[in-house]
């Protein structure tokens, strides 16, 4: 069965379902199926996000300017 196939066959039988309660359970699935689809992340991705929130949370970070002048010392000291 194609995947055209298989669209018109799931369709043809929502089209026959008349509890509300079924349909509603339905679009939720598909709706939580939709979201997750749209990004795949790898645990090392996780991980690299959760420790980047704990360091945020902790106040362990730079702001715009302070990354801009340790990026233009850092320039500084290697080229002179």
């Amino acid at each position: 069965m194609t995947t055209l196939q298989l669209k018109n066959r799931i369709i043809g039988r929502i089209k026959r379902i008349d509890d509300e309660l079924m349909l509603s359970e339905v679009s939720e699935f598909i709706d939580s199926y939709i979201e997750t689809d749209l990004i795949h992340l790898s645990e090392g991705h996780n991980g690299a996000i959760e420790e980047a929130i704990s360091q945020i949370e902790s106040g362990d970070y730079l702001t715009e300017d302070e990354a801009n002048k340790e990026i233009s010392e850092q320039i500084r000291k290697t080229f002179g």
